[in-house]
């Protein structure tokens, strides 16, 4: 998933307390689809990436850390 200001906080939130592992990648360093880019084409590019390893995570520390601060990662 690509982290794109606080837009993807709620998402995450979702998918991992639904028991999904997420990988959380900052849009800046996913860039690189030449062309016209869709969420769906940018979506396959993420996924070829972290299927090759070449997926940069960000840092995001886990759910009681991040409701002990009261607040969320900013990825970068």
């Amino acid at each position: 998933m690509e982290s794109t200001g606080v837009y993807w906080v709620p998402l995450y939130t979702a998918l991992e307390e639904a028991g999904f592992h997420v990988v959380l990648v900052n849009a800046y360093h996913a860039k690189g689809t030449p062309g016209r880019v869709t969420d769906k084409t940018s979506s396959e590019r993420l996924a070829k990436l972290l299927r090759s390893g070449l997926v940069n995570p960000s840092y995001v520390p886990e759910k009681k850390i991040r409701d002990l601060k009261g607040a969320h990662p900013v990825p970068g």
